[in-house]
């Protein structure tokens, strides 16, 4: 299945809710999260908001022409640049999955996002969204895209 085709079957089982414009505060800025400063660009409108979390190393930059894709479609979508890569601020204090979980949190808030959210992650991302929607209620699905998970570390698995 193609992931056009699983984005669209996401977006159907995440409902609808109402549609809210994209923040002018979230198109193209840094926004405050969790100490830090990150850059976001929220844009579109829709009942669902499609947000982007790319791998280790890479930013935002890499979804740009999907998310296009994606909000073509009729969803909102949200990009976003961790702490210390493409155009945020370097982190605050010390780094942690947990600290970057907070992070995109304090992202979806300082965005007024309310959800559904459908997050859409690659390779080290996965960390950061398995946790995020393990502690976040709005998120409503996951398109995992060769995602890390935490049986990567597991020994079982070498």
């Amino acid at each position: 299945m193609s992931l056009s085709k699983m984005l669209a079957a996401m977006l159907f089982i995440a409902g609808s809710a109402m549609a809210v414009s994209a923040t002018a505060q979230c198109a193209g800025q840094k926004v405050p999260a969790a100490g830090d400063h990150l850059w976001v660009d929220m844009q579109g409108e829709g009942p669902v908001t499609v947000v982007f979390e790319a791998g280790n190393g890479s930013d935002s930059t890499v979804w740009s022409a999907i998310a296009a894709t994606v909000r073509a479609g009729g969803v909102r979508t949200l990009v976003y640049d961790r702490a210390g890569l493409g155009r945020s601020d370097l982190p605050s204090g010390r780094y942690s999955i947990d600290q970057a979980s907070r992070a995109f949190r304090g992202v979806l808030d300082a965005c007024h996002v309310a959800g559904p959210v459908v997050l859409v992650t690659h390779s080290y991302g996965g960390f950061i969204s398995l946790l995020t929607a393990s502690q976040d209620r709005r998120i409503s699905g996951l398109v995992m895209v060769d995602a890390n998970v935490p049986a990567f570390f597991d020994k079982a698995q070498l």
